[in-house]
C-alpha cells in the first residue's frame, strides 16, 4: 500500500533548523553526559542527537533558572522531555514503514527546496555551511526532513480518523464553558489613513479627506475609497483591520470608532500630521458570544481533545510494544 501525502493533506510548518554554536554546546556538555541515550529497536540515540535539539533552548533556560543549580535542573528535565520525543518519533517513523507506507520523492524534494528557499534565502553554499556545524550530510538532511514527513503524516491521519461531534456535545460544552466565550464591546473596523507627502500641509489631507467624505455621502463604497486614497498598508484589503476592542487602537480614535453605529463613518480625524476617517461595518457588544458563532471553534476544539487522547493512546501502544532502553 502506498501512501498518498495528499490524501491526508499533510501542512509541515517547517521549522528553521537551528545553529548549535560552540558556546551552546559547550554549555549543555557541562550538563549532560557523552555517549548513547537510548536505544529504540534498531535505532541508537546519543546525547549528541539531545543536545542539538537542546541548543535554541539554552538561553531561555539560563534567563529562567536562579541559580547554576537551579539550570542544571532545568537542563535535565528538558533533556528528558527531548529524549521522549526522539523516541516517540523514531516509533511513529517505524510504525509507518511497518505499514508499508510511502512519502513521494518528489514530495520530499519540494520540501527541501521550500527549506533551502525560505532558511537560507536559496544560498546553498549558507546551507552546506550549515550542515558542516551540524556535523552532518545532504543525505542525512533529507532522511531526517523524510521523517519528519513520516510523522507528520501519521498524526494527520489519526486526526483525520476522529468521528464529528454530535450537536449535542457542542451544546454541552457550551453551557459548560460559558466564560470562555465572554467577549468585550468590538467593531469591525476600516480606515482610509491620509499621510503627508513631502511639504504636504494639515490643511491639504483635511480638504482631500472632506472631498473623500463627498463621495462616500453620495454612494461611494468605503472599500474602494480606501483601496483608491488610503495611504497605509491596508489600503489593498479596503482598510479593513477586521475585529477590534477598546485599548486595541489610541485613544482618539477609539472613542470616535465605538460611538459610531454600524454601517456609518466618522467625520475626518486630525491625529498629529496624519488624518483618519473610520468606517464601523458591524459592532458586537459586550456579552457572552451565541453558540452559532462559537459552534465551529468548539467543535475544533473537541476534535483536538479526541484527537490528542488517540494520539497519545497510539504512542503509548508504540511505547509498550518496543524495545526501549534508557541508559
Amino acid at each position: 500500500m502506498k501512501f498518498n501525502v495528499h490524501l491526508f493533506k499533510i501542512i509541515l510548518i517547517f521549522s528553521a533548523f537551528p545553529i548549535l554554536t560552540s558556546h551552546a554546546s559547550a554549555r549543555i556538555q557541562s550538563y549532560l553526559p557523552n555517549g548513547i541515550a537510548a536505544i529504540v529497536g534498531e535505532s541508537i540515540i546519543t546525547y549528541e542527537d539531545v543536545r542539538k535539539e537542546m541548543a535554541p533552548l539554552m538561553q531561555q533556560i539560563t534567563r529562567s533558572a536562579s541559580s547554576p543549580e537551579d539550570i542544571r535542573t532545568k537542563v535535565t528535565q528538558v533533556s528528558r522531555e527531548i529524549l521522549k520525543n526522539i523516541i516517540d518519533r523514531h516509533l511513529i517513523v517505524a510504525e509507518f514503514k511497518e505499514e508499508g507506507l510511502l512519502i513521494p520523492k518528489s514530495y520530499i524534494e519540494n520540501e527541501y527546496d521550500d527549506v533551502l528557499t525560505q532558511q537560507f534565502g536559496g544560498d546553498r553554499s549558507r546551507f552546506l555551511n550549515f550542515l558542516k556545524r551540524q556535523d552532518k550530510t545532504v543525505r542525512q538532511f533529507r532522511k531526517e526532513l523524510e521523517e519528519k514527513l513520516m510523522v507528520q503524516a501519521m498524526r494527520a491521519r489519526m486526526k483525520r480518523t476522529q468521528s464529528e461531534i454530535s450537536p449535542e456535545k457542542i451544546e454541552q460544552y457550551y453551557k459548560r464553558n460559558k466564560f470562555l466565550f465572554l467577549q468585550e464591546d468590538s467593531v469591525f473596523l476600516q480606515q482610509i489613513l491620509l499621510t503627508p507627502y513631502a511639504d504636504e500641509t494639515t490643511d491639504l489631507l483635511r480638504q482631500e479627506a472632506e472631498n473623500i467624505i463627498q463621495k462616500l455621502e453620495g454612494g461611494a463604497s468605503f472599500y474602494e475609497m480606501a483601496r483608491t486614497f488610503s495611504r497605509d498598508n491596508m489600503r489593498e484589503r479596503g482598510g479593513e483591520w477586521g475585529w477590534i476592542q477598546k485599548n486595541e487602537i489610541r485613544e482618539e480614535l477609539e472613542k470616535v470608532a465605538f460611538a459610531l453605529p454600524a454601517g456609518s463613518h466618522s467625520q475626518p480625524i486630525v491625529v498629529g500630521e496624519h488624518v483618519f476617517i473610520l468606517y464601523i461595518k458591524e459592532k458586537k457588544e459586550e456579552g457572552v458570544q451565541a453558540l452559532e458563532d462559537v459552534r465551529d471553534e468548539i467543535e475544533d476544539k473537541l476534535l483536538d481533545q479526541i484527537s490528542q487522547n488517540a494520539q497519545r493512546k497510539w504512542v503509548d501502544r508504540l511505547r509498550k510494544e518496543a524495545y526501549i532502553k534508557y541508559f
